[in-house]
């Protein structure tokens, strides 16, 4: 996928299922360098699910919907809707993969595993 509105419907999409916690700042979520690794190694049909459900959750429920993404009701009325859809529980859990592998691939989230618990 060409960077851009697909890159920005992609962060947006994991950001909804795997919200970022308070003080952390979630770089690899809109990483173009994520996006590009993501983009050349995952398989086809990885690829072909986190785009269609970023489509689905981050471009069409919204707008159907009226609901903003960034705001807890509008996030929670989103996901749900979704996974009423036919196959959509299953496109919430691949984007849920595709959002731990970003958030993985962010260096302060490594740094902070490394480190251990406090």
């Amino acid at each position: 996928m060409s960077p851009g509105r697909g890159s920005a419907r992609r962060a947006a999409a994991l950001r909804a299922v795997l919200p970022t916690p308070a003080g952390h700042p979630a770089r690899a979520l809109d990483d173009p360098s994520f996006w590009a690794s993501f983009d050349a190694h995952a398989p086809a049909h990885l690829r072909l699910a986190t785009s269609l459900g970023a489509g689905l959750l981050a471009g069409v429920l919204p707008w159907l919907l009226r609901a903003d993404l960034a705001k807890p009701d509008g996030r929670t009325r989103v996901l749900a809707a979704t996974a009423r859809l036919p196959g959509g529980a299953a496109l919430l859990e691949v984007l849920k993969v595709v959002a731990a592998f970003a958030a993985f691939d962010d260096p302060a989230v490594q740094a902070h595993l490394r480190e251990g618990p406090p």
